[in-house]
Order: C-alpha cells, then sequence, then structure tokens
C-alpha cells in the first residue's frame, strides 16, 4: 500500500523523536499539525517542561530544483543574528529529512488589515534594506526568480509558459485554449507597450545600489501577531537580493490577501517614499507592475504540472482531487488576465 508524503513525515517525526528530542534538549509530549501550506508541511512540538517548536518539513522531490530549506534557515540565521527579532528563531537543520526547527511564536494570524499594519510591513522592509550595508549581505543569495531588467521579467513569464506548454494538449484541453486564446494575445500586447514605454531601457539591469533585500513571498498571508501586539514575519524560503518594484508589486497582487486599495496605495507611498535616491522606482514599478500580474497568471497554473501538483499535496492537510483545484486555479488566473488588460498602461496605486 502506498503512503502519502504527509503520512511519511508523521513517520519520520515518530522514527527521529530522540533525533528531535537532543536537539531541543527536551522529550516531546505531542505533535501536532498546524496548516495547508502550499510548499512545505510544518509541525507544533510541545516538549515535556511546555515548550513549544516548531518543526517544518521541505518538499523532497529531486524534480524541485529550489533549496527552500537551506535558503530560509541561512537567511533566519543571518536576520537573528543581525538583531532581527521580528522572525522565527532558527534552531537546527536536519539536511538527510530535510526538516528544521524553529522557535515556536505564540500569537494569531491578522484577520484584519489596517494602516497599522501596513506601516509595520514597511518598517520591516526598511530593516531589511539597511542589513544590505552589511559585508555580510554579499554572500546572500538572489531571491527566488528575482529579475533585474524588464527583459529578464519577460523571459521568466515565456519560460513558465514554455512548461504549462509542453504538457499533452489533449488531457488540458481548457489550459490550453485559455493559454493560446486569452493570455498570449494579451501578453504580446503587455510586452509591445513595456517596449515602447519611455524612461525605462528594456534590457539594462538594475545597479546594486538600487537592490534591496526581501523575502520575496511577503504579505499578511504570511504574518501573524503576538500577544502583545508586535508583528512577526514567517516564510523566508525565498529570501535574497531583488527589486522593490518586484517587492511591491507581488505584495500588490497576492491572491491570498484581500487589501483595499486606499491601504495599497498607502504600501506604495511609504516603499517610493524611502527609496527616493532610486529616481526610476516609479517608472520602473508602472512598467513592470502588469508583467507580475502575467506571472501571477502563469503561477496560479502551477497545479497542472505534475511536480507541483505533487508539492501543494505534500504540503496539505488533506488529500487534493486534482480536477477540482486545476479547475479552481483556472478561474484564478483568469481573473488575474482580466485585472491586467484594465489596467497594464494605467498603474492603479498611482502616488
Amino acid at each position: 500500500m502506498n503512503i502519502s508524503l504527509t503520512q511519511e513525515n508523521d513517520m519520520i517525526i515518530q522514527k527521529n523523536n530522540l533525533l528531535l528530542s537532543q536537539i531541543i534538549g527536551s522529550n516531546i509530549a505531542s505533535v501536532k499539525r498546524i496548516n495547508d501550506g502550499r510548499n512545505s508541511s510544518v509541525y507544533t512540538l510541545t516538549c515535556e517542561n511546555s515548550k513549544k517548536y516548531v518543526v517544518k518539513f521541505y518538499f523532497p522531490n529531486p524534480s524541485d530544483k529550489k533549496d527552500r530549506m537551506n535558503k530560509e534557515f541561512s537567511s533566519l540565521k543571518f536576520l537573528w543574528e543581525h538583531s532581527i527579532r521580528s522572525i522565527p528563531q532558527p534552531i537546527a537543520i536536519e539536511k538527510k529529512h530535510k526538516f528544521a526547527v524553529y522557535d515556536y511564536i505564540e500569537g494569531n494570524k491578522i484577520q484584519n488589515i489596517t494602516e497599522d499594519g501596513i506601516n509595520d510591513f514597511t518598517e520591516f522592509l526598511e530593516e531589511l534594506d539597511k542589513l544590505k550595508l552589511r559585508e555580510e549581505s554579499n554572500q546572500l543569495p538572489l531571491a527566488s526568480e528575482a529579475c533585474f531588467s524588464v527583459r529578464e521579467i519577460v523571459e521568466n513569464i515565456e519560460e513558465r509558459y514554455k512548461r504549462l506548454t509542453t504538457l499533452p494538449k489533449e488531457d488540458n484541453n481548457s489550459l490550453f485554449e485559455f493559454l493560446e486564446k486569452e493570455f498570449k494575445p494579451v501578453f504580446n500586447a503587455v510586452v509591445t507597450w513595456c517596449k515602447d514605454e519611455q524612461g525605462i531601457d528594456y534590457s539594462s539591469e538594475l545597479e546594486k545600489e538600487n537592490r534591496t533585500l526581501s523575502p520575496s513571498d511577503f504579505g499578511f498571508h504570511n504574518a501573524m501577531r503576538r500577544k502583545d501586539g508586535t508583528m512577526v514575519f514567517l516564510d523566508f524560503e525565498h529570501f535574497g537580493w531583488d527589486d522593490p518594484a518586484k517587492t511591491i508589486s507581488d505584495f500588490l497582487l497576492h491572491p491570498n490577501m484581500n487589501i483595499k486599495p486606499d491601504l495599497k496605495k498607502l504600501f506604495v507611498r511609504n516603499i517610493v517614499s524611502y527609496f527616493a535616491e532610486d529616481k526610476n522606482l516609479k517608472t520602473r514599478l508602472k512598467v513592470v507592475f502588469p508583467l507580475f500580474g502575467l506571472k501571477w497568471c502563469l503561477i496560479c497554473l502551477n497545479e497542472f504540472l505534475p511536480e507541483d501538483f505533487l508539492r501543494r499535496d505534500f504540503a496539505h492537510n488533506k488529500e487534493l482531487i486534482k480536477e477540482k483545484v486545476q479547475a479552481q486555479q483556472l478561474l484564478k488566473a483568469k481573473n488575474f488576465l482580466n485585472q491586467v488588460m484594465k489596467n497594464f498602461k494605467n498603474f492603479p496605486y498611482e502616488v
């Protein structure tokens, strides 16, 4: 009988109970699954001394080329060593079974997004940016799929499109109809507009002094508040050097956040003001924003790719029905595309 990856994780925890106890310095009293994630599966460990930890299992499939575990653990270690405390403290990493242990943080997911919350997020990004002046920051990796020119963003979208179109067409008729008849014409129109847009060279790379450090997958979906009201930021699997215009765009576009337009404008105003020395940021943001909207269209379709669906199934707490999930994701992609078509020549969060 085949067992799921989630069941395998449960078995690994049981088999490595002694190892985990040695890592955290106490016997484990209980283990609880705590999330329905997309990339990893996460458990809370409660010790006999009542101390709690989080153990995070990372997708073990060799087809996944992103080293999410080492990137997250080393990034959090760098931030912790530089006195950032609005993050989970990294405790230990176990490479053989692809899991890491972090300190448990008592708090609640954020239900209502307010002006104070937006300010907390922008202040955290400012803290990260200041760390780029540290010599050790030069050893940090690029953020996942970091792009430092308009051309690189377009090429990234083209590569994602190519991956989807290598799937068997006869098994994915609705996907191919969307890609060929709806997505591609809009993509071509946006790229033509980007090339014609004055003020930003299509191929020139962003200067290093105008780059920043970013969690990349940054938003309220990856944050919580402690009981004392302070914000905690989670998920650094994609952390690294990035373009602030990408950080802004992804924050505004992320489908797991429901942020009012006036608060989105506040976020843009805060970040643009902080990066005032980057004279091209506002123009660059207007040009790349619709491209990142198109990229999010294709990210929504990851569940059509066998290895990506397997990773989501690994991270999820319950068995997924592939056809249902894919239909939901295709609808999300169409909604993204409609937004891009309506707004690509007029940035909707102008400040």
